[in-house]
């Protein structure tokens, strides 16, 4: 992995804690899967995304 690489991983582990707590994007999908359903997901993307960064710094 380069740089670049871990740069994009980082940048997308930001995106995806930053853009689903937005109020307005949390209502929506509250709204279609549930609070729990949302808890899950979003736990689960965490850790992916938490695995995926921690497996691209080698």
């Amino acid at each position: 992995m380069t740089w670049g690489d871990f740069a994009g991983i980082f940048l997308l582990f930001f995106l995806t804690h930053s853009i689903p707590i937005r109020l307005g994007i949390k209502s929506r999908i509250t709204a279609k899967i549930g609070m729990r359903g949302f808890s899950v997901g979003y736990s689960m993307l965490s850790l992916c995304m938490l695995f995926l960064l921690i497996w691209s710094t080698g």
